[in-house]
């Protein structure tokens, strides 16, 4: 009877472990994120960077291996909390100064063994929401190579909307500034600002 008990078991596992859902390009990129090794980066990493990254001398993998191992302990004490699924891709917390930042899932399109993801950031202070001078958004591309999702294509870009109220605003202050400087510097006026109240 135990002996039937003990094979049960085992294929019971063997069934768990086979039925495992396969990591989502998503997971991917937040277990690169995370990730305290470079052996878990590398394995989202493409063939063609892995193979330069081999040529390295041996105190520049180390180097390589204590920056990886930095940025997760950073991310880790700033409290960092990724979702798998959802409207956000991550929350970063700042209690020292009361700033959240999120990053938002503004696109995921899988198609085939590729996904494009486009992040945008919203940021808070004291629980209210600032507006960010300028929209800025992060783009990644995984792709399927061997059994794992890689990293192929990582970038940002920013847009300005010349027809936002506020933007013309701060547009027109930030000239009229820029001016008045440019008249104190000529005049030989030199300007001191007062001293802010610790």
């Amino acid at each position: 009877m135990r002996r039937f008990l003990f094979v049960l078991l085992l294929c019971t596992a063997a069934v768990a472990q086979t039925t495992q859902a396969p990591q989502t390009p998503r997971q991917a990129l937040i277990e690169m994120i995370k990730s305290p090794t470079p052996d878990v980066v590398d394995r989202h990493l493409p063939a063609v960077i892995l193979a330069e990254l081999a040529t390295l001398p041996p105190d520049a993998q180390r180097v390589r291996q204590q920056q990886t191992m930095m940025l997760a302990m950073g991310l880790a004490m700033m409290g960092v909390q990724t979702y798998d699924s959802g409207p956000l891709l991550a929350v970063i917390r700042n209690p020292k100064d009361g700033t959240k930042v999120e990053i938002t899932v503004e696109r995921d399109e899988l198609t085939g063994d590729t996904d494009a993801m486009e992040f945008g950031l919203r940021v808070y202070k004291d629980g209210k929401s600032q507006d960010l001078p300028v929209p800025f958004r992060i783009l990644a591309t995984m792709h399927m190579e061997g059994d794992s999702w890689r990293l192929v294509k990582i970038g940002a870009s920013a847009s300005l909307a010349l027809d936002d109220p506020k933007f013309a605003q701060e547009m027109v202050k930030h000239i009229q500034e820029q001016m008045q400087k440019s008249k104190q510097h000529a005049n030989g006026t030199v300007v001191i600002s007062p001293a802010k109240p610790n």
